[in-house]
This record gives structure tokens, C-alpha cells and sequence, in this order.
């Protein structure tokens, strides 16, 4: 026995995490204040929906040690006859969700579509998260595992050996040369400031 309702009622709710087991069909009895029927009044096939991992990528843009910042991108791949709700973007210092922190939350349009993306903030603070998760919800609850991981890759690329001549002669004033080596992997330096 999974669910029982009254009469009256032509519904009934499954409680989230019900285990599926080895299950093939769910079976509909009828009961009398005497007996429950000994075969099924119906039947109908189980059909598991679920979220299973696609692509999730995250390139950090913030080059500044210990800080990330940047466009987290997804695809899922979904069974089933899912409708999506939202999708919840999580820190954590693990990769099965322990540790996790909100980062945020796209939500789906009326055709259950979600959005496949969402923008880090620069100076977001590493901390102790290795991770980044994607959880997805329906109408009756989040994930309790997540859909996807991705492990945290903190981009640094700092110049080094900076120096400068100050040729102006004169007090206050400053004209000369900044010199400095490049970062040994300048991949995602764009150009330089000072």
C-alpha cells in the first residue's frame, strides 16, 4: 500500500521518493468496509522520470586566486515525461552535495523549458567548494542527489617582476616605463591595465 484515498476522490499522490524497485505497473484496487479486491480494478505502466547528466561546463573568468566568476552552462538529458520547475546551481566541497551553498535558480517557461545557463559574479569566494551542481525540481520536489557535477577549476593568471622608472623630473608627476613578465599561461588575458 502506497496511497489510500477516499471516496469521492479520483486521484492519489505518491509520497516523493517512494522506491521504485522492481516494479513494472501500479495497480488500483477497490475496498469495501468488508475486503479489498484480490486482483487489480486497474493497472497502468510506471514509466520513471528522471534527470541524468548531460554536458556542464564553467570556465572561471575571475583570474584572481581564490575567487571565480563567469558563465555556468548545461544541457540535460531527461526520461520520462519530466516538467520541470527550476534549476538550482549549488557551490559544494563535495561532488554528491555535501557542503552546498545556493549560487541561484533559473526557472522553467510554460513549456517546462529551462534555461541552460547562469552568470557567476566576479569575486564570488572560492572558499572550501570543489564543486559546482546542477539540481532540478519539479512540482513536487528537488532532487535529493544532484543531476550533474563539475569540478571547480580556479583560473589564476598574474603578471610578475613588475617595475617602473619614473622619468619625469618632475615633484608629484610621474612618466616612465611599467615593465613585468606575462603569466607563464595567459589563456583568458584579454589585455592589461595600470
Amino acid at each position: 500500500l502506497v496511497a489510500s484515498t477516499a471516496i469521492g476522490t479520483d486521484a492519489a499522490n505518491l509520497p516523493a521518493g517512494t522506491p521504485l524497485d522492481n516494479e513494472t505497473h501500479a495497480l488500483l484496487y477497490v475496498r469495501s468496509s468488508l475486503a479489498e479486491q484480490s486482483t487489480p480494478a486497474a493497472t497502468s505502466a510506471i514509466t520513471d522520470s528522471f534527470i541524468g547528466s548531460g554536458t556542464f561546463n564553467f570556465t572561471d573568468l575571475d583570474l584572481d586566486q581564490g575567487q571565480l566568476g563567469g558563465t555556468i552552462m548545461w544541457d540535460l538529458v531527461s526520461s520520462g515525461t519530466s516538467r520541470f520547475v527550476s534549476a538550482s546551481i549549488y557551490l559544494a566541497s563535495g561532488s554528491s552535495g555535501t557542503g552546498r551553498s545556493l549560487l541561484g535558480v533559473t526557472l522553467a517557461n510554460s513549456q517546462s523549458k529551462l534555461s541552460n545557463s547562469l552568470s557567476m559574479p566576479k569575486d564570488t569566494m572560492q572558499l572550501t567548494f570543489a564543486y559546482l551542481l546542477v539540481y532540478v525540481a519539479s512540482d513536487l520536489q528537488e532532487q535529493t542527489t544532484p543531476a550533474m557535477a563539475t569540478p571547480l577549476v580556479d583560473s589564476v593568471e598574474s603578471v610578475s617582476s613588475v617595475s617602473f622608472q619614473d622619468f619625469d623630473l618632475d615633484a608629484a608627476d610621474l612618466g616612465g616605463n611599467l615593465t613585468w613578465d606575462e603569466p607563464v599561461n595567459a589563456s583568458l588575458t584579454m589585455f592589461y591595465s595600470a
